[in-house]
């Protein structure tokens, strides 16, 4: 059996959560007996697909040609044209909604929905962003919906009336990072993690103002954040007015290196207003971080018993529950345990396994 994934979150992703996943698929399910995945790419910055692009003369040649980003777009679309119209595979996989091929698809097709943020929050994208309607198109046109949570899954059944026998949840799974240690990475003595975009829904902004309390009662406490580009100056004056502006630092880190971030942090904070699953959480449980996250569904269904919740829209419940955190020890190496043995449930095998198992039910 073969599979064919297409090239759109690798073109827009050269780090994240998404493309990370389908590169998993590709080369995980690649290993198995009888099965054959291929990524329709000629050339790709993307960081976990690019060391297994073969070096074909047509990427080489692209490599050198393309020198901006929406000529390497155009190129891979072309790409993937190609290889769809010719159909020479059993399954295909698009990595994004994007419905260009539905005219000239002559093979069953997966798709994977990861959040419903677009639905949710409306507000928070542009007026002309047209990724809800072409995901809503080929959530209709597809053969089969695999959903990363139950929590996507029972959004996706009220928000768009997906009979339930069309879904499949997978989790995601999670694949260890080699235990390394990074000396030369400097950060504070005692800090708080914060991981990812900090705009909208991403709630970071409750997070800051909550910090400001907890500063009160730990002075010495800091904000590391990890990625979502540098501090806007909205930020920043913000953060002077709540007279925290020392106390927060950005850094643009590796995967190695996010590891022994999260290791010798006092806790990961996730303040999300929504997620369809919540990858860092279990990079924290991995990294023997404890974990202190919104109380929603999806962290339920993640974390388990793993996890100290609070409300995320309350800024006083956010601060007293990382001043809990911090000032019980006990209950901060319970929670490390405790994740330890939640992250068994969401082994890589398991995941590709799953999938694969969708896959079949096509052919």
């Amino acid at each position: 059996m073969k599979i064919l994934y297409d090239y759109q979150m690798f073109d827009a992703q050269v780090y994240g959560g998404i493309s990370r996943y389908f590169a998993n698929l590709i080369t995980g399910i690649g290993k198995y007996n009888q099965m054959e995945t291929q990524a329709s790419i000629l050339y790709t910055r993307n960081h976990y697909l690019k060391e297994n692009v073969k070096p074909t003369f047509g990427n080489v040649l692209a490599k050198m040609m393309l020198s901006n980003s929406k000529r390497l777009r155009a190129w891979n679309k072309n790409y993937s044209k190609i290889c769809i119209s010719r159909g020479q595979f059993d399954v295909f996989h698009p990595t994004y909604f994007h419905p260009y091929f539905l005219k000239f698809l002559r093979r069953p097709f997966v798709l994977t929905v990861h959040d419903m943020i677009y639905e949710l929050f409306p507000e928070y994208f542009a007026s002309n962003d047209l990724t809800a309607k072409y995901k809503r198109e080929l959530v209709t046109a597809a053969n089969h919906i695999i959903a990363i949570s139950e929590t996507t899954k029972r959004d996706l059944m009220r928000l768009m009336n997906v009979p339930e026998e069309k879904i499949t949840v997978v989790h995601h799974g999670y694949t260890q990072t080699s235990n390394t240690t990074n000396p030369s990475l400097i950060l504070p003595e005692k800090y708080l993690l914060f991981v990812g975009s900090r705009e909208n829904y991403k709630n970071f902004h409750r997070f800051s103002i909550a910090f400001s309390i907890v500063k009160q009662i730990f002075p010495e406490i800091k904000i590391v954040c990890v990625g979502g580009g540098a501090f806007t100056d909205n930020e920043q004056r913000d953060f002077a007015k709540m007279s925290i502006t020392s106390s927060l630092i950005q850094l643009d880190v590796n995967d190695k290196d996010l590891h022994w971030v999260y290791k010798k942090a006092l806790a990961f904070i996730y303040p999300s207003l929504y997620e369809g699953f919540g990858l860092p959480i279990l990079e924290a449980f991995e990294a023997n971080c404890p974990v202190i996250a919104s109380d929603t569904p999806c962290f339920r269904e993640i974390a388990g018993n793993a996890c100290m919740y609070f409300d995320p829209y309350n800024t006083q419940a956010i601060a007293e529950t990382i001043i809990a955190s911090i000032s019980d020890v006990r209950e901060s190496k319970l929670l490390v345990a405790n994740g330890e043995k939640r992250l068994g449930n969401f082994k890589m095998e398991k995941c590709l396994n799953e999938t694969l198992d969708v896959y079949r039910k096509l052919c």
